[in-house]
């Protein structure tokens, strides 16, 4: 059977499709387009994604296994968490305007799809909060220096296919020990888990221990966390060390001064001043969290191998 003959057979998405496969986050309600808060559209041979644009409230859209080539009908679900699209036919996707609107999404599955080139998913630079990406059995995945390019584009990454992003793909020159090196089994991570979760709820909270997951290997396995994390708590323990001891100086007086002082100047000893010094007196503005200056890897103009 050709592509003409196939093209048949697959459907548009409706409407009613779309209510009928809806979630809404209070159950037992008639859901609307409006109020869908999760759509499971996997595998029902869709050519397009018609009908989305009044999905205003959807959260979790599961779109894989179907014939979908375009998706901007998707640009009015801004509130999206979690978007799969694996395994359907798309070859390019939208530009930065578009993903930028994308304020919340973390997790985007675009494995098994047909991009080819950096140019093709360079508008993902745009999503400012994208975590998680899966971009493996594309034949962008197949380029020379694929992950270089695609983890130097998207700054807000920290997952990129199998495996947590190591510090040795974003610094460069940064030669690390084993345990540290990109694509370990310490760094490994599913961002495609088999999913039979039927409601909303625990969708998200599937979503969410992916997230876990990643911080948690990050926090591990990542040298610079870790010189942040050791850097905070010196700064913390120096500062309030500091504290603890101008607390207990007390206050000494020259022998003149101990014999001219009597009893009436200070009748009370518990009214004395006491010497302290407040954490805020302290320069501490290296306790902000945030990352550590250091040289990333950047992406020439004349990179076009991918």
């Amino acid at each position: 059977m050709d592509v003409l003959d196939a093209q048949q057979f697959l459907i548009s998405c409706t409407a009613s499709l779309i209510l009928h496969h809806g979630v809404v986050e209070k159950e037992g309600k008639e859901p609307t387009l409006q109020e869908i808060v999760m759509v499971k559209l996997g595998s029902h041979m869709l050519k397009n994604v018609a009908f989305f644009e009044g999905c205003l409230s959807l959260r979790i859209c599961i779109l894989s296994g179907n014939f979908i080539t375009n998706i901007a009908a998707l640009s009015e679900c801004v509130h999206l968490i979690k978007l799969d699209l694996s395994g359907n036919q798309i070859k390019k996707l939208p530009d930065v305007d578009y993903w930028r609107r994308f304020k919340e999404l973390l997790l985007l599955n675009l494995h098994d799809n047909n991009m080819s080139t950096r140019k093709h998913v360079i508008g993902l630079c745009g999503c400012p909060n994208l975590t998680a990406l899966t971009l493996h059995d594309t034949p962008l995945s197949l380029k020379k220096n694929y992950r270089h390019c695609i983890v130097n584009s998207l700054w807000s990454l920290k997952a990129l296919d199998k495996y947590v992003i190591s510090d040795e793909e974003i610094i460069e020159g940064f030669s690390l020990p084993p345990k540290f090196t990109q694509k370990t089994p310490n760094l490994a991570v599913d961002l495609h888990p088999a999913s039979i979760m039927e409601t909303f709820k625990d969708e998200m909270t599937l979503v969410m221990q992916i997230m876990s997951k990643i911080n948690q290997i990050q926090a591990i396995y990542s040298p610079t966390l870790i010189i942040q994390r050791w850097t905070r708590g010196h700064l913390v323990r120096k500062s309030l060390g500091a504290r603890q001891r101008w607390r207990k100086v007390p206050k000494q007086l020259s022998p003149i001064m101990s014999k001219a002082t009597t009893d009436e100047d200070h009748p009370n000893p518990d009214e004395q001043p006491a010497l302290a010094i407040s954490v805020a007196d302290t320069d501490v503005s290296l306790l902000t969290t945030g990352h550590v200056g250091y040289q990333t890897g950047t992406l020439n103009e004349n990179d076009n191998y991918i």
